[in-house]
């Protein structure tokens, strides 16, 4: 199936949480930091980071010896425009087979948990994987080189969302519970801490 990219994002203004949220502390790691360590630990590909707002904030909170960084000056756009530079940034860099998408407050991901969407992924013959979950569905996704050109074209708040739904024929869906932990909101932080 060829080279696997990992692409976070983490470029959000956290506007509902009040403050940088990636910076927050989830056990010994920050947010953000922890999704990166996992990303890392899984050694399915290089790992690669788009900033945005807080850019100095979210680069401190992150061990980034073993990332690419990228810088979204357009972030105020959209998750969209930060999964299309992100997607630019690894088309540049290699001739990638395949781009894992990965939120950067998805907390509750671990290693194991990309090690199953990718193994599903493969095992379906489908271009696009999406993780499903109570609630909804949605990243933790993997995207063929076939639909690199149309991310980068995305805008907007809705990330690959429109992509997806104008493909369903090409998309697997991959039950991944964990997938949809994620931290929006201070009540949110404060259950995460609650014994």
């Amino acid at each position: 199936m060829g080279e696997t990219a990992i692409l976070i994002l983490a470029a959000g203004a956290s506007r509902r949480m009040g403050h940088p949220k990636q910076t927050l502390r989830v056990g010994a790691r920050t947010l953000l930091d922890s999704v990166v360590h996992e990303c890392i630990q899984a050694e399915i590909g290089p790992v690669f980071l788009v900033t945005g707002a807080y850019e100095g904030e979210v680069k401190r909170s992150v061990s980034t010896d073993s990332i690419t960084l990228v810088h979204n000056p357009f972030w105020e756009e959209g998750m969209g425009s930060s999964l299309a530079k992100g997607v630019e940034s690894i088309v540049d860099h290699a001739p990638f087979d395949q781009i894992l998408l990965v939120l950067g407050d998805q907390y509750k991901l671990t290693s194991d948990s990309l090690h199953r969407l990718i193994v599903c992924y493969r095992s379906s013959e489908k271009t696009i994987g999406i993780s499903v979950f109570e609630g909804g569905s949605g990243p933790p996704a993997i995207f063929s080189r076939k639909w690199f050109p149309e991310l980068m074209k995305l805008r907007g708040e809705e990330g690959a969302r429109p992509l997806v739904r104008a493909h369903r024929s090409e998309v697997v869906q991959i039950e991944l519970s964990e997938a949809g932990a994620d931290l929006d909101t201070p009540e949110d932080y404060q259950k995460l801490h609650q014994p």
